[in-house]
């Protein structure tokens, strides 16, 4: 059986890994001045496609960035506009959450809270997480957002919340609304009785 020599240093071909986004930067950055090729076959960040940082990484599986999208198109399609989301802290999860943001609000959906850990956080960081779901608005049957207020209410943008997502406020006893699909962006923009008939001619 022929024997080869290991008294002399080898030449890596190829690297052949590794199993996460996070290693797989780490390595790419360290080995792609090299130009010494890094192939991943779970990797999925999205951040691995720039090739001015991870110029020899080469993948087996999609970007992250398509998945993204497609989880938005599937919160599209189940008719949910308004959701919370909750991301690893890390390039995978960030990445892939910005992607995710993005697309959200191209189709009209919006995100109530976005929070972010790690499985090595504190357990109070994690109790603050809970109590942010818990104490959330996010439940589809509930959500109004990018829908018309029925008459006899109008439209309040809610605080520091996306221009989308607002709550239908009845108008105060005698008024009615005289604008319909309107966004307020003020209190009490309802017409009173005496002139609502000026507003339908």
């Amino acid at each position: 059986m022929y024997q080869t020599s290991c008294t002399r240093p080898a030449y890596v071909q190829a690297i052949i890994g590794a199993t996460s986004s996070p290693t797989a930067i780490a390595v790419a950055a360290v080995i792609g001045p090299f130009f010494v090729p890094v192939i991943s076959h779970f990797a999925t960040c999205a951040c691995l496609s720039d090739k001015t940082k991870y110029p020899s990484f080469l993948r087996t599986i999609p970007s992250d960035y398509y998945q993204s999208r497609a989880l938005a198109h599937l919160v599209k399609y189940f008719g949910w506009t308004w959701v919370g989301a909750i991301r690893t802290n890390n390039e995978y999860g960030n990445n892939g959450m910005a992607t995710f943001t993005e697309t959200a609000q191209q189709l009209g959906i919006c995100l109530e809270y976005s929070v972010s850990f790690f499985r090595t956080d504190s357990s109070d960081k994690i109790q603050k997480i809970i109590d942010i779901i818990k104490a959330s608005t996010s439940k589809v049957p509930v959500s109004v957002c990018n829908e018309k207020c029925p008459p006899g209410t109008r439209k309040v943008l809610q605080k520091g919340r996306p221009v989308c997502c607002y709550d239908c406020i009845r108008c105060a006893e005698g008024e009615i609304s005289n604008i319909t699909g309107v966004v307020i962006f003020h209190y009490n923009l309802c017409c009173t009785t005496q002139h609502k008939h000026s507003s339908y001619v």
